[in-house]
């Protein structure tokens, strides 16, 4: 079966662009995909009709992507599958080329070759993709800093001026996905508020240049009315309303809410979540943890073999990402990637899908000597040694990035 995954999810692309998801069967206007030529002008066909022609490309919307952005030398912020002027389906790719010029590429899926390109308008695509969005690309970057779980809590929280609001006392994360959803705050007793504990969309903050503190943009008004939780009574974070009603008070956009128009993403077949982990990064959370619990729980191997247990997390502050979990065993730390680490039902231990086999010295490092965790070629080299698709080289054929 064809992956395929798509940056910006229209009605088509939601239907078609992410693999493991439920087509939609429907002729409403609504469902019906484009069809588009050369020359670029449009009519309506139906989901289906454009879903039969994906299924017998010959090249993934991945592999469109790629050939597209190799072709005009850009990055690519939005693609979608539709019908070509000859029936082919294409992928048609907008591309950000050099800072501020816009081109749409169309890729036959069939030769896997651009077919045509022109100059967008700038103006229309301006918002297309919101800053802080799920869908934006950047989610999917490669990390250019990281911070040990262990390391933010406790880290202080300025506001923008420089002034002292207090500290996180803790961090949250999906531990399906990876996702950092909230940093929890302490105020301390700058704004009357030191009795309660805070939710702070990750998004909300940002890691100062020198990693020193966290910066807070909201204003101190808004900070003194914002809802807390008593520190023994915490919330259910996997709770919708509350995620919601959270986000919106801080001004961020929930992030299942962004990737498509409000409406989130549904489950596989199976009645699970979507089996691919770039789509399970825009569902809402489903197992919350404290990274503080999270650290310390037991890892047991694919063998049922007890192979230590995490000591840390790698965090990439930037995106709100776990890259990875730190796992000790033997004496010995080893990077492992965070999709090749899953829950079990219980909550109480990890599974590692592989072989205590693969835990040799060569690819462990000491407590005083930890390697660049954010260098583009050993991150790559760690992801495939553990059988894992780097998040920020896109997803592989037949879904071999799931966790």
């Amino acid at each position: 079966m064809i992956r395929h995954w798509s940056i910006v999810a229209t009605a088509t692309a939601a239907a078609l662009g992410l693999g493991g998801l439920a087509l939609a069967q429907s002729n409403k206007p609504s469902d019906r995909g484009r069809e588009t030529t050369q020359s670029g002008t449009a009519s309506s066909m139906t989901t289906p009709q454009v879903a039969a022609l994906v299924k017998n490309a010959k090249h993934s919307l991945a592999d469109s992507i790629s050939a597209a952005e190799k072709h005009c030398k850009g990055r690519a912020v939005r693609a979608e599958c539709c019908r070509g002027a000859d029936t082919d389906a294409v992928c048609v790719v907008t591309l950000l080329v050099g800072d501020n010029r816009l081109v749409e590429a169309t890729v036959n899926t069939q030769s896997g070759k651009v077919i045509s390109e022109r100059d967008m308008d700038t103006l229309r695509f301006i918002g297309l993709v919101p800053s802080g969005s799920a869908t934006n690309s950047a989610d999917f970057a490669m990390a250019r800093r990281w911070q040990k779980a262990t390391d933010l809590k406790g880290k202080k929280v300025t506001n923008a001026a420089g002034e002292d609001l207090g500290q996180i006392e803790d961090v949250v994360a999906d531990a399906n996905s990876g996702r950092i959803l909230y940093g929890v705050l302490s105020f301390g007793g700058l704004l009357g508020m030191g009795d309660k504990l805070f939710a702070i969309p990750w998004p909300s903050m940002r890691l100062s240049g020198d990693r020193k503190a966290f910066v807070l943009n909201v204003e101190k008004d808004r900070l003194t009315n914002a809802p807390g939780f008593a520190k023994d009574r915490w919330p259910n974070f996997a709770d919708e309303q509350f995620g919601t009603t959270t986000y919106k008070y801080y001004d961020q956009t929930p992030y299942w809410l962004s990737q498509t128009g409000g409406v989130q993403l549904a489950a596989d077949s199976s009645g699970g979540t979507p089996d691919n982990y770039r789509d399970r990064w825009n569902l809402r959370a489903t197992a919350w943890q404290k990274t503080s619990d999270l650290c310390g729980k037991k890892v047991r191997s694919t063998q049922t073999d007890d192979v230590g247990k995490l000591s840390d997390l790698a965090i990439d502050p930037d995106s709100g990402r776990v890259l990875y979990g730190i796992l000790s065993f033997r004496d010995k730390l080893f990077a492992i990637p965070w999709n090749a680490l899953s829950l079990n039902s219980d909550a109480q231990h990890f599974v590692l899908s592989a072989d205590k086999e693969q835990l040799t010295d060569t690819v462990s490092f000491s407590k005083d000597n930890w390697p660049n965790l954010v260098d583009r070629r050993w991150a790559t080299e760690t992801y495939v040694y553990y059988g894992i698709q780097p998040y920020w080289d896109g997803p592989m054929e037949g879904g071999a990035d799931n966790p």
